[in-house]
């Protein structure tokens, strides 16, 4: 799953992507959709930045990969 972040006034857009989680033992991802709530999405927003996504610049759009905890 993924989610779009971009600022109000910045072209470059940062997309948080959040991988499955995996089965029971087997290593097989879940066929469900992973739970995302404001606190998972502001950590993952806290982590871009961290990760030196500048906002306001121009350029690709910035793939950052994080856990279910968005960190």
């Amino acid at each position: 799953m993924t989610v779009s972040l971009r600022h109000v006034y910045g072209q470059r857009e940062a997309v948080l992507e959040f991988p499955m989680p995996t089965g029971r033992g087997n290593g097989s991802p879940q066929r469900r959709r992973p739970k995302l709530n404001a606190a998972i999405v502001v950590n993952g927003l806290r982590a871009a930045l961290v990760a030196r996504w500048e906002p306001e610049s121009r350029g690709k759009p910035v793939l950052f990969i994080v856990d279910a905890t968005g960190c």
